[in-house]
């Protein structure tokens, strides 16, 4: 009779831990995926300045280059009206 109630017993406490690591999963594999997101993310976010910090770069050298063309500009206009200004019109 102890053996019954101790085997049913025993069969109660394994179904209890069955249910409870379904609901708490092991803590070790629960950090490592928590530490796998963490790293993902921080590359994440390393690859997004890396790109901001290019995007900058690009920005500036477009920004010179802007310049240089308009400076070219004024000196084409500058030369194509020069005759016209030099002879007085003529």
């Amino acid at each position: 009779m102890a053996e019954e109630v101790d085997k049913k017993l025993l069969d109660r406490l394994a179904h209890i831990e069955i249910a409870i690591k379904s609901i708490n999963p092991d803590p070790e594999q629960t950090i490592h995926v928590y530490r796998q997101q963490r790293d993902a993310q921080q590359r994440a976010a390393d690859q997004l300045v890396v790109a901001t910090q290019a995007l900058v770069a690009m920005t500036r050298r477009l920004a010179i280059a802007t310049w240089a063309l308009v400076g070219v500009t004024v000196i084409m206009t500058a030369a194509a009206l020069a005759p016209f200004f030099l002879t007085g019109g003529d």
